[in-house]
């Protein structure tokens, strides 16, 4: 979950100290149509709880030392375990399904497009990976709890919390 818990909390902790509140809802509101998902277990539920009280708390700073003291509680709730496994699962779930609804867009850009060897999200989980289908991949690469970040994930994770991430 490493790259998970790294790349989501330095999202959330950027939001918060940014003010970017609108980051903050667009996740939830990502989350809504799965709440009843059973595979996430109650997990939307939690995040949503958290996520909202983060967001009426930053409304509410007005000082630098707010926002300090308000990033110290997104750190001390990140590190609880019930925190941090709701908002990792729900992470990956939300990657599954971006994936899921691009499993046929084009993943290559530049001289492969031109020849037409569109490579496809599917067609790289099956290729590369060796899954039928975008969704033996997600079950396989994705929804899995402590394996790696594959890939896709790497490169699906900034566009579903619509941010950058630099890995160095």
């Amino acid at each position: 979950n490493c790259y998970y818990r790294a790349v989501l909390f330095a999202w959330l902790e950027r939001c918060v100290a940014m003010g970017n509140i609108d980051g903050l809802r667009h996740f939830d509101a990502m989350l809504r149509p799965h709440r009843q998902a059973p595979r996430l277990s109650g997990s939307p539920r939690v995040v949503h709880a958290i996520l909202g009280a983060w967001i009426a708390r930053r409304t509410r700073c007005t000082t630098e030392a707010e926002v300090r003291a308000l990033l110290l509680d997104v750190a001390e709730e990140f590190n609880k375990e019930k925190s941090d496994r709701a908002l990792i699962l729900c992470l990956r779930h939300l990657i599954a399904d971006y994936l899921r609804r691009h499993a046929r867009d084009p993943v290559a850009i530049g001289a492969s497009m031109d020849k037409g060897n569109v490579l496809t999200y599917e067609s790289w989980a099956v290729a590369i990976h060796g899954a039928k289908d975008i969704d033996d991949y997600c079950e396989q690469h994705v929804y899995v709890m402590n394996k790696d970040a594959a890939d896709h994930v790497q490169h699906v994770c900034p566009r579903v919390l619509r941010t950058v991430v630099r890995i160095c």
